[in-house]
């Protein structure tokens, strides 16, 4: 998934500095190093990888290496204040900042006529205040009182006192760097808009592994009343915002008279910063190198880690292990294989120092051989699940790296991958042998979590279908039929609950399934009696009966359905049956029912689990 989206993300980085070439004199963001966490199986992958990287090389080349971004904060050369000056907009923007500033001085205008009359008021009550005198009468027992309700001294000083006038804020900023900024802003290309907020998604979502939110923003610029007919780009949710209120919403806003007028305008109080609303974070404050090396963690259960804690520092230590349950699985190469710790002269770059081995034909023949001895210590033993895998997946690497440069070496590693899957696939029909022979819950379980395993194992070969123009052949097809049948009918009700390494192996089937499905129907409709051969094998025919007598098959040509349908003929022991059986996920339904399976409803009674167990 990263792969993809940092390669939309270059295309798309690619088109917006063609658009705006200012763009090139700023850091991407990403480092270059960031992907080379990513562990890719595939030559196709590695070869996206590097163009990825040179991309990005490219990029930090151009821009000489400088810290700023275009989530940067208003401030010296950032790329809102440059976009101001230097972009073909800047018209455009110096007129934006003309009919702000034209709006501006209009209501200092009004603001000041405003202030004249309510001076003019204030002064006139003040002045008949200081005319008049206070009133004073005598109460019941002769005391001589001040009369303050009816005081018209003291009326028109309280009056006076309740005249107010709201404070004038100037709406641009004084700082030049901040003011070009919030220009920029208001009159942001869309696409621009859309650029910088998908970049910031991905580098929010995937980069920033610890992210700080900080403060909570007081104002956004799209909030902000005096800017409210400017905003061209109402759809972002990444711009400007400050951590400081206006003045005209504190208690500074209401000025009593008498006041200069020179303290009923203020000049701007916001502070403007970038700041994403979907996220409540401050791109510019965000102080973490952007990596994706979190993603690619192996996480291990508290309960494995203890166990592992507890064994090596237990008296025995680590040299007692248990030779019978951990089975020598190395790999030793001679010491005179070729030893690359940097790219050397004529190596493919795409393929790093770590794969350069897979150019020498030495290193591959040793390999190969290393794994076919291996492949006859296990071949007979189907509990040696763990092995297999690792030697499919060695197989599969072999030849996605030497598939476009070594024809000979794929040619052979491909023969090794043939002879695993019929190794497999035999296990596969030994286990469910055993499975029908288990006499009791438990080995029943693990039986089946053995041809889960299996199966599983057996379908990974057929990966390397998705790389090359190989076409399956009849037994291919037929061991891939059978093999996803078999896994549909053992596969438990919720896959969650599955071991983690059952649950990957499930994940990396139906990513293959998917990228496999031309060449699937394809191959079904050239070799239908494969298909025939897996059907008979998943649901035989009872003793004693004769052959069946399928009469034709229909597979719809939408690219959307992938079920077969097979008609058997009417016999002597049975009625005309339909099948329908899906290509991809295997599934096998008789009459529109599964074979030798009791419907969920009634697995799932009280009643059957307390008569036959779980």
């Amino acid at each position: 998934m990263i792969l993809t989206v940092m390669e939309l993300w270059a295309s798309m980085d690619q088109y917006a500095t063609n658009c705006y070439p200012l763009l090139r004199e700023f850091s991407p963001v990403f480092p270059c190093d960031i992907l080379n966490c990513l562990q890719l199986p595939c030559f196709e992958d590695m070869c996206r990888l590097q163009t990825i990287q040179d991309h990005l090389r490219k990029r930090h080349t151009v821009c000489a290496g400088t810290y700023l971004t275009i989530f940067s904060d208003p401030r010296k050369g950032c790329f809102g204040e440059r976009f101001f000056n230097e972009s073909a907009d800047s018209e455009k923007f110096h007129e934006i900042q003309q009919q702000i500033e034209g709006a501006a001085s209009l209501a200092r205008a009004a603001k000041e006529e405003e202030w004249r009359e309510l001076s003019a008021n204030h002064e006139e009550l003040s002045k008949e205040a200081a005319e008049s005198t206070c009133l004073y009468v005598d109460d019941i027992v002769g005391h001589r009182i001040h009369n303050d309700r009816h005081c018209r001294k003291c009326y028109l000083e309280r009056k006076a006192n309740r005249i107010k006038i709201y404070a004038h804020e100037h709406p641009l900023p004084q700082d030049e760097y901040q003011l070009r900024t919030v220009i920029f802003e208001l009159g942001c290309p869309k696409t621009f808009a859309v650029y910088r907020q998908v970049t910031w998604q991905i580098l929010a979502t995937l980069g920033l592994e610890n992210q700080h939110g900080m403060t909570a923003p007081r104002v956004l610029l799209r909030d902000y009343s005096p800017f409210q007919g400017y905003n061209e780009s109402d759809f972002k949710r990444l711009s400007l915002a400050s951590t400081t209120k206006p003045f005209v919403l504190t208690h500074y806003a209401s000025i009593r008279f008498p006041v200069d007028f020179s303290e009923v305008c203020m000049p701007n109080g916001l502070k403007f910063a970038y700041y994403d609303e979907d996220t409540d974070l401050w791109p510019g404050r965000q102080r973490d190198r952007p990596a994706f090396r979190h993603h690619c963690r192996l996480n291990f259960s508290n309960e494995s880690v203890t166990s592992l804690f507890s064994y090596l520092s237990s008296p025995a230590g680590p040299e007692y292990f248990p030779a019978e349950e951990y089975p020598d699985m190395s790999l030793t190469i001679d010491r005179t294989a070729v030893t690359m710790d940097r790219p050397q002269r004529g190596q493919d770059r795409r393929l790093r120092a770590i794969h350069g081995f897979f150019q020498e034909d030495f290193f591959c023949e040793r390999l190969l051989q290393l794994l076919e001895q291996r492949t006859n210590v296990i071949a007979s033993n189907w509990r040696e699940t763990n092995c297999m895998s690792m030697l499919i997946s060695l197989g599969l690497r072999i030849c996605s790296l030497v598939y476009s440069c070594n024809r000979k070496m794929y040619e052979k590693a491909r023969t090794m991958l043939d002879r695993l899957r019929k190794i497999t696939f035999e296990w596969t029909r030994e286990l469910r042998t055993e499975l029908q022979k288990a006499s009791n819950a438990e080995s029943y379980q693990r039986c089946s979590m053995y041809l889960l395993s299996t199966t599983l194992i057996c379908k990974q070969t057929f990966s390397i279908f998705c790389e090359s123009q190989l076409q399956l052949t009849s037994a291919d097809l037929l061991c891939f039929v059978e093999c996803s049948a078999v896994l549909q009918i053992n596969l438990t009700d919720d896959p969650r609950s599955l071991p983690q390494t059952l649950r990957f192996a499930l994940i990396r089937d139906i990513k293959m399934t998917h990228c496999m499905k031309g060449l699937i129907r394809s191959s079904v409709k050239d070799n239908p009696q494969a298909l025939i051969r897996a059907i008979e094998s998943i649901w035989p025919q009872p003793e004693g009966s004769g052959p069946r007598a399928y009469s034709s098959f229909q597979l719809s040509d939408r690219p959307d359905d992938w079920w077969i349908e097979i008609f058997i003929d009417t016999s002597s022991q049975s009625s005309k049956q339909t099948l329908h059986f899906h290509i991809l996920e295997g599934h096998l339904l008789v009459n529109g029912q599964p074979p030798g399976k009791l419907p969920p409803k009634y697995m799932q009674s009280i009643n059957v689990r307390r008569l036959f167990g779980d």
